[in-house]
């Protein structure tokens, strides 16, 4: 993967005013080798062989520049094995391992480029909804086709912004 990748793609995509910067046709393939499911469990469509295999593929996208979602999506997945339902493993997390959809992980931080997050969610038609607010422009949320977001719903802090 390092010879697709180069300085010069790096500066083209930056410049090109693509709103994703990066190759989707990349990522699929690299999606196609398993890469995006390496953290996921067979279960639900990876492969589930763990953080150290991630960590020699995210060596080598490292050494060759590579700016396709790879860290947001492998945080968004972490988060729902973490704390999603099961009901929310079940349905986003075999696509992922297909690089459908990109997942990013929302957190807010003070004084940083990130989402605001009420965590107060409302209920939707059933489903619970958190209200979020765009600060600033982020590559890895530009990119997201799904935003993973905690909110508390109950308890201390429910209803003040995170």
């Amino acid at each position: 993967m390092s010879s697709r990748s180069s300085l010069k793609r790096i500066r083209a995509l930056r410049d090109s005013g693509d709103r994703d910067a990066f190759s989707r046709d990349l990522w699929h393939e690299m999606a196609g080798l398993g890469w995006t499911g390496i953290v996921i469990p067979e279960k639900y469509g990876g492969s589930g062989l763990g953080y150290s295999h991630l960590m020699v593929v995210m060596e080598e996208l490292g050494r060759g520049l590579m700016p396709e979602p790879m860290i947001p999506t492998i945080l968004g997945a972490a988060a729902l094995l973490l704390g999603g339902s099961e009901e929310q493993r079940r349905d986003l997390l075999p696509g992922v391992a297909k690089a459908r959809p990109i997942l990013s992980l929302a957190i807010s931080r003070r004084g940083a480029a990130s989402i605001r997050i009420t965590s107060r969610p409302a209920r939707a038609e059933g489903r619970q909804v958190a209200s979020l607010r765009r600060e600033a422009a982020r590559a890895e949320r530009q990119s997201a086709d799904r935003l993973v977001i905690s909110a508390r719903t109950s308890g201390r802090g429910a209803e003040r912004s995170a």
